[in-house]
């Protein structure tokens, strides 16, 4: 399917009479059709998955596993006991090449690993990050994954595993 060419706009969305995000936004349709909006914002954006300098991760989704696209295969906010990995995935777009990346995954408050990188070339796509056990299964418990863009937390979510 022919995709739409990128296009751009000044866009504003205002809660409460205050503007909660602004700044030159592009339009573009990603790999799926869905028409997706980044760019510049400001304000709280930080608050949804925006940095500072234009970067933008999306809801994030957690799975068991992930298909060749980094899609997650039967999403889903709990899962079983027996669950020995989680997967986290979801798009980025705009993070500046020899950013620092890290993800920052917790169970019930305690952090349990953090995986930091510079990151290099990727300036727009779908990326996974997951926890495993070493053996066995994932200890029962809430998993929050913390996204974070040269030390400042970009997006969270939390996935339980009863």
């Amino acid at each position: 399917a022919a995709g739409l060419a990128p296009d751009h706009a000044e866009i504003t969305f205002r809660a409460d009479n205050d503007i909660a995000v602004a700044g030159d936004t592009v339009f573009a349709t990603a790999q799926d059709g869905a028409i997706c909006a980044f760019g510049g914002m400001r304000g709280n954006a930080a608050k949804r998955g925006q940095g500072g300098d234009g970067a933008f991760v999306g809801p994030i989704a957690f799975s068991r596993e992930v298909d060749a696209n980094t899609r997650p295969i039967d999403p889903a906010e709990e899962f079983d006991a027996d669950t020995d990995q989680l997967q986290a995935s979801f798009d980025v777009v705009g993070i500046a090449s020899g950013a620092t990346w890290q993800a920052v995954w917790s169970r019930d408050d305690e952090e349990l690993a953090t995986r930091e990188i510079t990151w290099g070339g990727l300036s727009a796509g779908r990326v996974s990050e997951r926890i495993s056990a070493n053996q066995g299964s994932l200890a029962t418990g809430d998993y929050t994954i913390e996204l974070r863009i040269d030390g400042t937390p970009i997006r969270s979510a939390t996935a339980t595993i009863a």
